[in-house]
């Protein structure tokens, strides 16, 4: 595996269809009670990356490796290989198209789907994570994204993610905190870890990572985030070192919109060894926290140059 180094940072009842295209559900763009039906809410300048606005959130990170082929998703964890879902994700044969910059009559790379998968599995059961992979590698104007790798599930609970989804919608949320008050600490207790495994009828079992939508309040206000159908296959991101990093492919949703809503992606993390054994000549890149035990290291290291450097003067 590749590393580079960045900073420390229920009852589900559907699968995130494919059919109805509802766009990503906004805090700040729902009714006066932050509720609504689902479906279309209109355009967000903040939130949607191709209305290429001076406020839109996502205009500091790089969303190029994000591609779609008209209606599935396909992230890239590499020159040749990227992540969607099992139950909703771009056919072999299909054409995928990334877009280089938020400018939706910017430049665009356009590139084929292999023929060639893989389904990952969790306890002999498979996952709906999946591993596509192009018939050619695309070239370096286009993302590939890091894995963000910590030492436990409970280090990623509270985290701030960015959701990415239908109509190239950019949200926000935060991992569930596993059975505390609540991610946000603003609604009742959550029915649902932060990180748990999810058994669904056609998929096997999946490791899913849970995150809230709040109807008002919220850490992340009028950003907050709910996923619906048409997000099925889009990623999630922690941001490390300034960059996007990969945590989350979108899988599932707890039905209407409601305070305390449940959304949940296929737990990348977890799959990092399964993706690495099936990535012929590639590996994933993790982003990593620096162990504290090497930061302590590092500042008595430079305290003792210093002390060296000042007796040398003293001399």
């Amino acid at each position: 595996m590749k590393y580079f180094l960045a900073p420390a940072v229920l009852v589900v009842v559907g699968v995130l269809a494919c059919g109805a295209m509802g766009d990503t559900f906004l805090q700040g763009l729902a009714g006066p009670t932050g509720l609504a039906n689902e479906g279309s809410q209109g355009s967000s300048a903040a939130n949607d990356r191709f209305l290429d606005s001076s406020s839109f959130i996502g205009a500091p990170y790089d969303w190029s490796g994000v591609g779609n082929n008209g209606g599935s998703w396909a992230t890239m964890i590499s020159p040749s290989y990227f992540l969607s879902a099992n139950h909703d994700h771009p056919a072999p044969g299909s054409t995928v198209t990334f877009h280089l910059d938020n400018n939706p009559n910017g430049p665009t790379e356009s590139y084929t789907v292999d023929s060639t998968y893989y389904q990952t599995v969790y306890d002999g059961q498979g996952s709906d994570l999946y591993l596509g992979k192009l018939t050619t590698p695309v070239s370096s104007n286009i993302a590939k994204y890091p894995v963000l790798s910590l030492g436990s599930d409970a280090d990623y609970y509270g985290m701030t993610i960015m959701t990415y989804g239908n109509p190239n919608r950019v949200g926000m949320s935060n991992v569930n905190n596993d059975f505390l008050l609540s991610d946000d600490g603003v609604s009742p207790p959550t029915l649902h870890h932060g990180i748990d495994d999810l058994p669904l009828q056609g998929y096997g079992l999946t490791r899913v990572m849970y995150f809230n939508y709040y109807a008002n309040g919220g850490q992340q206000g009028a950003n907050e985030a709910y996923l619906e159908g048409g997000d099925s296959g889009g990623p999630s991101f922690a941001v490390a070192n300034g960059s996007l990093a990969l945590l989350g492919i979108h899988f599932v949703d707890s039905g209407p919109v409601y305070d305390g809503a449940t959304s949940g992606d296929s737990f990348v993390p977890f799959y990092v060894d399964q993706l690495d054994a099936n990535m012929v000549g590639q590996q994933v890149t993790l982003a990593v926290v620096p162990e504290p035990v090497t930061m302590v290291s590092l500042f008595i290291g430079l305290a003792g140059l210093a002390g060296h450097i000042r007796k040398r003067i003293q001399k």
